[in-house]
């Protein structure tokens, strides 16, 4: 017989009779079979394994507060371990960029050795040019000396004697002279008329006597120049010595920084590698914690990481803008300034006194013009100054846009492969301009401005710091805020916004 006694009651719930065996049982198989369906369905849900019901049972009920618990801390669990992935793909994108960004400087500090290098080489041969000049000029002079000298020797053999004579003092001789007179006769009527015999022997002598001064002269001045001239040729000769051993000098920095180039293009390679196959499995790891497939991971994350992209091209427009409002502003106050200044400056040669107004007015006019011709080169100046036509600066972009998807190579400028400043140099080379294959060397060659000013054809550099200097990277100015330049080492010459990566920091116009 079925006992219908009921048990004792729980608290907090009201007295139940007790079921007869078969409905206990059925009644049990019910909410056994409903807490297992909604424990797997949690489980599902919250992506944790439930223990078997007679091992979670924790006061008849299910799922039980451990059993939450659990699955709360696995979701938790289960969303760190996403933000670790996701933090962990953002830390190896970092990695490669620096260790792009290091390749970059490496291979325009070899471009820089380079320039340094060839410039020393062109200063060595103009060096050796100008001293083999100085050499030329030194034997020409001397062969010169040598046709005065074997001149002074194939004249009369008495030439000799007649030297003597002119070193002798003109009082010797008038003595001498005078005592041959009166010892031979003849007086000093005859000498004073010409009229003697020895007339002639005189002035022969006289005229000889000149000959030997002005060879003397001659030789003298010969002597001189070849001493200045072979002081000039030592002097060239040092030059081009130490021009050349300067250029030997950076010729090798340039091999060694073509070797340091290399080893940086090499580890960027390497890490691009690395970074790429734990990006795969990275997103690997992704797709299991999402309990998706890795291709829906892969779309995801890179979703993510094109919105953040996207957010940071627009935070930097927003930071471009805000820069560029306050230059207007500053350029609007140093204008204000420089007005009153002019107006004060007027003000002051008006009140002068009327003697002066006209003087005054003369010159507040030249003040004024001059003022005008500021303004205007103020004006210019302002807008970059730039002399380049418009068709010049559209072969420079045409030129450049039709290098997009070669590949970049460290070092080169062309035909079918490109540098940062090998691609620039030779764009411009279109519009005529010549720029040095040296991104520091180009920024040099433009005209400075700002980024408020920027055309397209203009150059955007970036560099470390403040100094022109740490410049490593150039890309040309599309317009439309856009740009066309060869990235890095695994990349190809692209056009994409100015904001696609960090801000550039120096602005030039060719």
């Amino acid at each position: 017989m079925i006992e219908t006694e009921s048990r004792p009651v729980r608290l907090g719930r009201r007295p139940q009779p007790r079921p007869s065996g078969v409905s206990r049982a059925l009644s049990s198989h019910a909410r056994s079979t409903r807490a297992v369906a909604g424990s797997l369905a949690l489980a599902a849900v919250l992506g944790v394994g439930m223990a078997a019901p007679a091992d979670a049972r924790d006061g008849g009920e299910y799922p039980s507060k451990s059993d939450v618990k659990k699955a709360r801390e696995a979701v938790t669990q289960g969303e760190a371990d996403v933000a670790s992935v996701r933090a962990e793909l953002a830390l190896a994108a970092q990695r490669l960029e620096a260790a792009q960004i290091e390749a970059a400087k490496a291979a325009e500090k070899y471009n820089g050795a380079l320039y340094r290098a060839q410039q020393a080489r062109k200063d060595a041969k103009a060096a050796q040019k100008a001293a083999d000049d100085a050499a030329d000029e030194l034997e020409a002079r001397r062969a010169s000396y040598v046709d005065v000298v074997t001149a002074s020797y194939q004249m009369a053999p008495e030439l000799s004697t007649l030297g003597a004579l002119a070193d002798a003092g003109q009082s010797s001789a008038d003595t001498s002279s005078t005592d041959d007179a009166t010892s031979t006769g003849i007086d000093d009527s005859s000498l004073l008329t010409g009229s003697s015999t020895g007339d002639s022997g005189l002035d022969t002598l006289l005229s000889t006597m000149a000959t030997v001064q002005s060879t003397r002269e001659a030789m003298d001045r010969k002597v001189q120049e070849i001493t200045a001239t072979s002081t000039v040729a030592k002097v060239t000769a040092r030059q081009a010595t130490r021009a050349a051993e300067r250029a030997a000098r950076l010729a090798a920095k340039a091999r060694t920084a073509r070797d340091a180039a290399q080893a940086a293009q090499d580890s960027a390679a390497a890490e691009a590698s690395s970074v790429a196959q734990r990006r795969d499995a990275l997103i690997a790891r992704l797709a299991v914690l999402q309990k998706t497939s890795v291709r829906v991971a892969r779309e995801r994350q890179e979703a993510l990481e094109a919105e953040a992209r996207r957010e940071a091209r627009q935070a930097a427009r927003q930071a471009a803008r805000e820069a560029a409002r306050k230059a207007a502003r500053q350029a609007a106050r140093q204008k204000a300034a420089a007005q009153a200044a002019a107006q004060a400056a007027q003000s002051s040669s008006s009140s002068s006194s009327s003697s002066g107004s006209s003087s005054s007015s003369s010159s507040s006019s030249g003040s004024s013009s001059s003022s005008s011709s500021s303004s205007g080169s103020s004006s210019s100046s302002s807008s970059g100054g730039s002399s380049t036509s418009a068709s010049g600066v559209a072969a420079v972009l045409a030129f450049a846009r039709a290098q997009i998807g070669e590949p970049y190579v460290w070092a080169a400028a062309g035909p079918d492969s490109w540098d940062c400043s090998g691609l620039t140099m030779m764009a411009w080379a279109q519009a005529g301009v010549s720029l040095a294959h040296y991104t520091v060397a180009q920024y040099e060659e433009t005209t400075h401005i700002s980024m408020s000013q920027l055309q397209p054809g203009d150059l955007l550099f970036w560099g470390t710091s403040s100094d022109p200097s740490s410049i490593y990277h150039v890309a040309i100015y599309a317009g439309n805020g856009m740009m066309i330049h060869a990235p890095h080492t695994g990349d190809v010459v692209k056009e994409v916004s100015m904001y696609e990566w960090t801000l550039p920091n120096f602005f030039g116009r060719p």
